[in-house]
């Protein structure tokens, strides 16, 4: 036999699967030839692909500060007056007699006590106007005495704390408009 002739290859000779295969590419290639004369094939391989989102406004899970869409929470701002009170050091009094033979000794130390007024306005702006009041001196019956009770001057602060009905600020989260929809 000439290089130039060749015999046929004969599917029952033990090489089945090989024709088997030969058949199956000669019909599919067969049928690609027949789609792309009509056109079909650039559509079938078109439903094969992932069609892209439109260039509308497509947002997906941005990373903050990298041209993501952000939201903030935007809240008021209540303001609301400290409930304070005055409070003092205790008083330090004693008592100094007028005469000078007289002995406070024989009298009670002097019973003082610090007495603010119930106005508790322009704490802000000043002390508490408070003062030391003592009763009068207590010495033994029947004595007569010059001694009444002297004080240091009062020495007063407010003690601020948050009022009770405060109302908590109203918080909404707000997101910033996408670049596409200003353009709508």
């Amino acid at each position: 036999m000439r290089r130039d002739e060749r015999a046929p290859i004969r599917c029952g000779t033990g090489v089945s699967i090989l024709c088997s295969f030969l058949g199956l590419l000669v019909t599919t290639a067969a049928l690609i030839v027949a789609l792309v004369n009509r056109g079909d094939l650039l559509t079938i391989i078109g439903m094969m692909t992932p069609v892209p989102p439109p260039p509308e406004c497509v947002v997906a899970r941005p990373v903050p500060g990298e041209g993501a869409v952000l939201c903030r929470w935007a809240c008021d701002d209540p303001v609301c007056a400290a409930a304070c009170v005055p409070e003092c050091a205790p008083p330090v009094c004693e008592l100094a007699c007028a005469a000078s033979g007289e002995e406070p000794a024989a009298c009670a130390p002097p019973a003082c006590a610090t007495r603010c007024p119930p106005d508790a306005s322009g704490f802000a702006e000043e002390c508490p106007r408070c003062e030391t009041v003592c009763e009068p001196a207590d010495c033994p019956a029947g004595a007569v005495t010059t001694c009444a009770p002297l004080c240091e001057a009062t020495a007063c602060a407010w003690r601020c704390r948050p009022p009770l009905d405060c109302p908590p600020p109203a918080c909404v989260l707000q997101c910033e408009a996408p670049a596409c929809a200003a353009q709508q």
